[in-house]
């Protein structure tokens, strides 16, 4: 008996630890099965970059549902993320054929942000075409705006009248004189000569040079008259043009404001 029990004490011993090493072993794993249930959700950029990178392996079907299920989640809100869903979801519509849904898509992207931009180095070129055909017609260009009305304002009647009159009422003294003395002696002249003229029609024998001579004295003065007549008229032109000065609507001026949507030119020299 103390044999038979020498030996067996062994074996006992050994199917005991045994026990005991296999319940240990299942401890761990009994109290790790309640946090197995605590799964890690990936992030919208994560699931974002798996989506493209089914895309670049050439997996479009599994990239559309990934990409798509990233659109449509209303469970974050990252516009800019969406919309590069939305880009990358329109390129994977339009490289299967599918240019309206394509189209569809870029024009959201573009309604939610008219100034959005592809970037060329991550996307292809046609692509990027197709995005800008789409923003062509989604944002037409708009004319310019109108610009201010530059050209100065009629000549005021002074300025046809000559004899310097414009040049002597906007401070031109000079030049006013110069071309009040000139047309009135010209004019004038040219009357009393054409007035000789008239009244002695029949002139004695012997008197053709001093009629020539007359004639001649009448024409010069009449081209003298009219040339400074016209000289006035170009340099009042000139002058008004480069001193009229606009008057925003809105602005004040003697005598109150200038009604809204009304603009006036004067010239700025006036005395």
């Amino acid at each position: 008996m103390r044999l038979c029990a020498f030996f067996l004490r062994p074996v006992l011993a050994a199917a005991f630890l045994g026990c005991s090493l296999r319940v240990s072993a299942q401890e761990p794993a009994q109290a790790a099965e309640p946090n197995s249930e605590l799964r890690v959700v990936p992030s919208p950029s994560d699931r974002l970059i798996v989506a493209v990178r089914a895309y670049q392996a050439s997996r479009p079907s599994e990239a559309q549902a990934l990409l798509a299920g990233l659109v449509n989640d209303t469970s974050y809100a990252e516009p800019a993320l969406r919309q590069t869903a939305r880009i990358y979801l329109a390129e994977v519509l339009f490289r299967q054929g599918d240019q309206d849904a394509a189209r569809r898509m870029f024009e959201r992207v573009l309604t939610e942000d008219p100034r959005y931009r592809i970037d060329p180095f991550k996307h292809p070129p046609d692509v990027c075409a197709f995005f800008e055909t789409i923003r062509a017609y989604i944002q037409p260009k708009q004319p310019p705006p109108p610009t201010p009305d530059s050209s100065s304002p009629p000549l005021p009647s002074v300025a046809y009248v000559g004899f310097g009159i414009y040049q002597l009422t906007h401070n031109r003294r000079r030049m006013g004189t110069a071309m009040l003395a000139t047309q009135t002696i010209a004019g004038v002249l040219s009357a009393a000569t054409f007035s000789t003229l008239l009244d002695g029609r029949s002139f004695p024998a012997g008197e053709g040079e001093r009629v020539e001579t007359l004639r001649s004295i009448q024409w010069a003065s009449t081209s003298v008259f009219w040339s400074t007549w016209a000289w006035s008229v170009i340099d009042a032109g000139r002058h008004w043009k480069a001193t009229a000065v606009p008057i925003p609507a809105g602005s004040a001026i003697p005598g109150g404001l200038v009604p809204a949507g009304l603009q006036l030119q004067v010239s700025g020299r006036f005395h």
